[in-house]
């Protein structure tokens, strides 16, 4: 979709267009991420992050009483850095590792490829969309995701309300 002078764009489609066009869309085409990219997020300036969300992950089995099988589902992982660490830390705890499938959701073929590349010879698979997660418990982690969702915006104007858009 190009955006035309004048057009008026409800503020999810806009920010869709921005962030995910396939041609022009800011997380299609380029690494945003790290001190090459335009901004930094926790996993990539300390271990220390991802360490933390894998012992979180654990604590939670744990408390779903330690299942056989479940999915792990990282939502957005931008680089894969933090699913990186992640996975070291999971080495320190075989029974958990081996009750774990990993499975990861990213809408941009381009940071598809940098993960794939940082992630290569870990047995993750890849997701489409939500439906094609296994059955079983389901252990969803996220990480500035939400940030990057398009979104609608209300306005109350006298007593009314309106739908923001951009023009």
């Amino acid at each position: 979709m190009k955006i035309k002078k004048n057009d008026i764009l409800p503020l999810d489609k806009y920010i869709n267009e921005a962030l995910y066009n396939s041609k022009y869309g800011y997380y299609m085409n380029s690494n945003p991420f790290g001190k090459d990219g335009d901004y930094i997020t926790a996993p990539n300036i300390s271990i220390l992050f991802s360490e933390m969300i894998a012992v979180w992950i654990i604590s939670f089995w744990e408390n779903l009483k330690c299942p056989k099988k479940f999915n792990l589902i990282e939502l957005g992982p931008g680089n894969g850095e933090m699913m990186k660490q992640i996975l070291k830390s999971f080495n320190r705890f075989p029974a958990f590792k081996d009750c774990c499938k990993i499975n990861i959701l990213e809408k941009s073929n381009y940071l598809k490829k940098i993960q794939k590349q940082k992630l290569k010879n870990k047995n993750i698979k890849w997701l489409k969309n939500l439906d094609e997660i296994s059955k079983g418990p389901n252990i969803f982690i996220a990480n500035e995701f939400f940030d990057a969702l398009p979104i609608k915006q209300l306005i109350k104007k006298n007593k009314k309300w309106y739908e923001r858009n951009v023009k």
